[in-house]
């Protein structure tokens, strides 16, 4: 429905959420998901941090990775791997899909969040998706 941004931002509101990032018709999610995130580790911890996205999903698909986009840096905490891939290869899995038809790996996802500073992460994902199951 139309109206579940609207409606999720009104239950974390009441549920004590108090700075909320409400995004609609994104292109790339991706890229959206990594700004934020760009944005939030200079800044304090989260006590609580929520990521719920409704939108169209594709359930086990591959995603092509490029071995050249990625690299494996030293942080304060150590080594940090952006993308373990040796060779250009595909993740499988469930995706969703940004207003543009780009496609944004759950998985990626996850590991994406676990680089903010929070005490606790939730995550829902209310993907529809138009293809049958057998």
């Amino acid at each position: 429905p139309e109206k579940d941004g609207e409606l999720m931002e009104k239950l974390l509101r009441e549920g004590g959420y108090q700075h909320i990032k409400l995004l609609q018709n994104e292109e790339d999610i991706e890229k959206a998901v990594k700004d934020f995130i760009g944005n939030k580790k200079q800044e304090n911890s989260f006590e609580r941090f929520h990521f719920h996205y409704s939108g169209h999903g594709i359930r086990n698909t591959t995603v092509q990775v490029d071995k050249h986009k990625f690299i494996r840096k030293l942080t304060a905490e150590g080594y940090e791997t952006l993308n373990a891939a040796k060779e250009d290869s595909v993740l499988y899995g469930d995706c969703m899909v940004g207003s543009s038809g780009k496609l944004y790996l759950a998985e990626q996802l996850k590991i994406d969040l676990l680089k903010l500073n929070c005490e606790t992460w939730t995550v829902t994902l209310d993907m529809c998706r138009n293809e049958s199951k057998s």
